[in-house]
């Protein structure tokens, strides 16, 4: 046997016994020990070290693993002990790789049988054994999967697209299978689209997509929309009708308003809460003649505390959701979720007021005035909400944002003359002469 180098007990040596046991040729786990051996012509007293429980972890490597190997070992004389490792890929001794593990990066693939061969040596007598194991196949990875249109309405076929390849570490060719569930449940759909016809409003849709390689399946790559409904009944002020409801106490000089805003012409009111031919009101929010949205305080019904901040402009002939955030003196305006505009006006409370809101007419203008616009989803706040909470207004309702919500008009009725108040806070609203219309996800009021 030829020498060993003296480094210590399972640190692994570069030199290596002359003669190597046989590997296995079961691809499993397997260890052998073999009988001591004198180092020299004649052996001097004493025992052969023990060696025992080779074992290599993991015990099913995969493809890219870094295999370990650990033994226990002893000398029954006490003497100290060397040890030297040598490691073979398919009985092929692997060259330079001396140490206590085997990176399968580099070394080994699926399929292959890893041996390795451990020698104890006290100086004068060395004893071996060996363990092998099969390299185990390894599953693709998950693929990324997006679901197209992303904010589809019930008109709306779905399709599931993988967007980022799944990756086969054993180079293998990847097949993709999927499948669909609606609200949680199977919707027995294993192709990669879905039916316009199959949706309805209001159901959550996930696209799971998983792939194989022929001998084993990764885990799945997945995603989710909500379908919203096409159409909505929405409020139609017309130019001819108005709506009136009792209002909330008092908002405080921190609030929210938010609507969806359908305007036919320039300037007009989307509500106001002092239509009397002769005092101010509380709060109104209104569209000026250049399409700009303002909103305008006061703190007493004589108009000696006046305050008003301007923000951007909208559109004539479209369906947008519109958001005024006050915080103090600071008034912030969002168009479909976005912040589009900011102002600042003296900080007013707006005084309690002794009137119902009024929606199309403004306050200390004549009834004949009434502004030639739709409405849907009017809702206010007793606090100035985040950007995060603005866009969760416009992108689900006002019921998405619960906290402070003092004030919430669906105006999803479509028939009668009553408009429900979803908050709890306020109180119903009356029609007078107001009918109704649409509000459309593709932004008309037609689907």
């Amino acid at each position: 046997m030829s020498s060993l180098s003296p480094l210590p007990l399972l640190l692994g040596l570069s030199t290596l016994p002359a003669c190597l046991p046989e590997l296995p040729d079961d691809p499993k786990v397997d260890t052998a020990v073999d009988t001591a051996t004198d180092t020299a012509d004649s052996a001097p007293a004493g025992s052969a070290p023990v060696i025992s429980n080779v074992r290599l972890d993991p015990a099913d490597p995969r493809t890219n693993d870094v295999l370990r190997v650990a033994f226990d070992a002893e000398d029954p004389d006490g003497d100290t002990l060397f040890t030297a490792i040598a490691w073979t890929v398919n009985g092929a001794r692997v060259e330079g790789q001396t140490g206590d593990e085997l990176d399968g990066a580099t070394w080994f693939d699926r399929d292959d049988v890893v041996g390795v061969t451990v020698s104890v040596n006290d100086g004068s007598r060395a004893t071996e054994a060996s363990a092998s194991v099969g390299v185990a196949n390894t599953a693709p990875s998950a693929p990324g999967v997006a679901i197209t249109p992303a904010e589809p309405t019930d008109d709306d076929a779905l399709a599931c697209a993988v967007v980022t390849e799944s990756v086969d570490p054993d180079g293998d060719t990847v097949t993709y299978g999927y499948s669909w569930t609606v609200d949680g449940v199977d919707a027995g759909v294993t192709v990669a689209s879905v039916d316009a016809a199959r949706t309805s409003a209001g159901e959550t849709w996930t696209c799971s997509v998983t792939a194989g390689d022929g001998s084993a399946t990764g885990e799945a790559g997945t995603a989710g929309v909500s379908v919203a409904a096409a159409c909505v009944p929405a409020l139609d002020l017309g130019g001819a009708g108005y709506a009136t409801m009792p209002q909330y106490a008092s908002l405080g000089t921190r609030r929210t308003y938010a609507v969806w805003l359908y305007p036919r012409e320039a300037g007009g009111a989307i509500f106001s809460d002092g239509y009397s031919g002769s005092s101010c009101g509380s709060h109104g929010f209104n569209v000026s003649s250049g399409m700009d949205i303002t909103i305008g305080v006061n703190g007493d019904p004589s108009c000696s505390s006046l305050g008003v901040a301007a923000g951007p402009r909208v559109t004539l002939g479209i369906w947008q959701h519109v958001a005024i955030v006050v915080d103090d003196a600071n008034v912030s305006f969002y168009l479909d979720g976005g912040l589009a505009a900011t102002d600042t006006m003296s900080v007013i409370d707006p005084y309690t007021p002794v009137r119902d809101l009024w929606l199309g007419v403004e306050a200390n203008r004549p009834m004949s005035e009434i502004f030639d616009a739709a409405l849907s989803d009017l809702a206010m706040w007793d606090r100035a909400l985040t950007e995060d909470e603005v866009r969760a207004a416009y992108a689900i309702n006002p019921s998405a944002v619960s906290s402070g919500l003092v004030s919430w008009w669906a105006m999803s009725e479509g028939v009668g003359t009553v408009l429900h108040d979803g908050s709890g806070a306020a109180g119903s609203g009356t029609l007078v002469g107001a009918g109704w219309t649409a509000r459309c996800a593709n932004g008309s009021t037609a689907p």
